[in-house]
């Protein structure tokens, strides 16, 4: 193959024409050369870049320049190469942009994290690396390596400027080997190749999306967990707690019994409330395959979200002035007696271990007349925020054992000697910092479950 010319110089133009020429590129073989023509930049710009040239034969290929990002000498160069053989040239065009000229950007201040190689070979480029190959003088592959330097905040990027001539050959190489057309610059991750600008800066926008929904994935697993602890140390679960303690107290005097008990007690209130997210997640679920539905929830969610953060603020006053018996979120004074009836009944009927169990799942139905009110919105936002089924259960696990922590720790206290007055009083103490940390999670929840 024969590239005539090589170099060609414009001499001087103002900045900002346009330079029109051609290149003659002649087949000296017996063979059809398949021939692929790379730009060193987006202003040098070709009427083909893709041809296949009959033996013994030549073509003309067109091309143009735009100078409007230059000023002063420029040479921009065109990679001419041939699939499947090691072989290619290079076109120089140089000549001199005439205008208003700009102070030269420094190349330490524009390749900051640059670790600048050679003898590029892609296919030995570590899979952990992250390496780009264009020009150091093409601005627009310049402004693209800017924006991967930043995306890219953890490790430094080989560069492989093809300036240098055993840069040119590794290019060549990988154009031969791959047998089609790139665009410059190119971007190597994860042990991938994206060439030229939109498919480089779709890589960025998708990786940001993804580390985006990454971070609200732990927001919201985090506030899952959190929302399930508040559940658990509102006054619906927590006035339960303390009246089985204090019933458990009085009739076993055996603290071993007692330990047992909450063992028991603690494990079907768990199973009871997970059993019944997994039936509610899976019939919304369902339903937000109707689009409308979708829509409908995301809004009736966010609203039910702001609504009750509302009554959280309204019972975080009611604590502050002890006036309990005006919150909302509470547990009504007839599943109290309710309660207290089946509390009695079943551990007199029952054995410990039967009875413990039995009491963990009818008190668990009971309360959630009132704990519901909290667990069926959060319930709805996890089918909004997950990613799919298997998500939507790893939140309600966590919730769940969120909830039943505070449980956990009174039948710890109790085993040790503390007794459930103290629990009692010590939280009733409190209660006005989980309405107000209620009140928070519930603006984040319904500010988050908005934007989604």
């Amino acid at each position: 193959m024969v590239v005539d010319p090589e170099y060609y110089n414009f001499g001087d133009v103002e900045k900002g024409a346009s330079v029109e020429s051609s290149v003659t590129i002649k087949n000296l073989s017996a063979a059809d050369l398949d021939v692929f023509i790379t730009t060193s930049c987006a202003c040098l710009v070709f009427d083909q870049n893709s041809v296949i040239i009959s033996p013994n034969t030549e073509i003309i290929v067109n091309y143009s320049f735009n100078s409007a990002d230059y000023s002063g000498a420029v040479a921009v160069e065109a990679f001419i190469s041939v699939s499947s053989i090691d072989y290619f040239s290079v076109l120089t065009i140089a000549g001199n942009v005439v205008g208003k000229t700009s102070a030269p950007a420094r190349s330490d201040g524009i390749f900051k994290k640059a670790v600048f190689k050679e003898n590029l070979d892609v296919d030995n480029i570590d899979k952990d690396t992250t390496a780009f190959i264009s020009y150091k003088s093409c601005k627009t592959c310049v402004k693209i390596y800017k924006t991967v330097e930043k995306w890219n905040k953890a490790s430094n990027i080989d560069f492989y400027a093809l300036e240098n001539q055993s840069n040119k050959t590794g290019l060549n190489k990988m154009l031969s080997a791959d047998g089609s057309q790139v665009e410059l610059p190119i971007l190597v991750y994860n042990g991938l190749k994206y060439s030229g600008k939109k498919e480089i800066e779709n890589l960025l926008n998708n990786k940001e999306a993804s580390s985006e929904r990454n971070d609200i994935k732990k927001i919201n697993l985090l506030g899952t967990m959190i929302a399930g602890l508040l559940d658990g140390i509102n006054p619906c679960a927590f006035t339960v707690i303390i009246l089985l303690i204090s019933y458990l107290g009085i009739n076993l005097k055996n603290r071993g019994a007692i330990l047992l008990s909450g063992i028991f007690f603690i494990t079907a209130v768990f199973f009871t409330y997970f059993l019944i997210g997994i039936g509610i997640f899976e019939a919304l679920r369902q339903l937000t395959a109707f689009i409308y539905f979708s829509i409908a929830l995301k809004y009736a969610l966010s609203v039910l979200l702001l609504v009750l953060a509302g009554i959280s603020l309204y019972d975080f006053f009611c604590s502050l002035k002890n006036d309990n018996d005006k919150m909302i979120l509470k547990l009504p004074n007839f599943l109290q007696k309710q309660i207290r009836s089946s509390i009695r009944t079943q551990m007199e009927d029952f054995k410990i271990i039967a009875g413990s169990l039995f009491l963990g799942f009818i008190i668990s139905l009971f309360e959630l007349v009132c704990t519901g009110q909290v667990y069926f919105p959060i319930i709805g936002y996890m089918i909004r925020s997950s990613d799919s089924r298997a998500q939507g259960f790893l939140y309600l696990i966590f919730y769940n054992l969120s909830f039943i922590i505070p449980l956990v720790i009174v039948f710890l206290l109790v085993f040790f000697g503390i007794s459930s007055k103290k629990i009692g009083t010590f939280f009733g103490k409190r209660l006005k910092y989980v309405k107000l940390a209620f009140f928070i999670l519930f603006i984040v929840f319904a500010f988050i479950n908005f934007f989604l």
